[in-house]
């Protein structure tokens, strides 16, 4: 009687275990897109951050006209600069590669055009996560009257957005990099 159990849970291990593999390979799969379609995404992704960085800039132009605005430190105004000129570079880098693909290679997608408009969306993400650090402290240093606290929130606030748009990405491409050595 205890035979059919054993069997019964050695059975149910390995469906288990392959229920997990299975699982782990269809993570692991993947589909090589054409060089237009790798194109038409990236400009996608920079669709959707556009209109934040463009609704960040549209607060930052109307905060000076705040009459609490000449209240805020020189150190603060300066910041507030700071953030302005990181959100017109994080649009710069956004918005060049539609205008770049127009001029250039109109009729045409390159794997230069690609890696091109990819390396711009990476220099405006870091511009914007620049931007948003100088107006958190200013709104920090503001809301506690302590410079410590803020920068405190800051440095917190800069550890998550970075680790969510630059620390894992990288980690990401790098396992996934080590997996095609191990491949090949």
């Amino acid at each position: 009687m205890q035979k059919p159990l054993a069997v019964s849970d050695r059975e149910e291990e390995r469906r288990e275990e392959k229920e997990e593999k299975e699982e782990k390979e269809e993570e692991e799969e993947e589909e090589s897109l054409e060089l237009k379609d790798v194109l038409k995404h990236t400009l996608e992704e920079v669709r959707m951050v556009i209109p934040g960085v463009q609704t960040l800039f549209g607060f930052q132009l109307i905060a000076v006209f705040n009459p609490t605005f000449k209240e805020l430190t020189s150190v603060e105004r300066g910041l507030h600069l700071a953030a302005l000129l990181f959100t017109i570079m994080a649009m710069g880098f956004l918005l060049a590669p539609a205008p770049h693909h127009r001029i250039v290679q109109k009729h045409s997608v390159s794997r230069r055009l690609v890696n091109y408009a990819s390396r711009l969306l990476r220099f405006g993400i870091a511009a914007l996560l620049a931007s948003l650090m100088c107006d958190t402290y200013i709104v920090c240093q503001e809301a506690t009257d302590n410079w410590q606290v803020a920068l405190g929130i800051v440095l917190v606030a800069f550890a998550f957005l970075g680790t969510l748009w630059f620390l894992i990405p990288l980690y990401e491409r790098s396992r996934k990099r080590s997996n095609w050595d191990v491949q090949a």
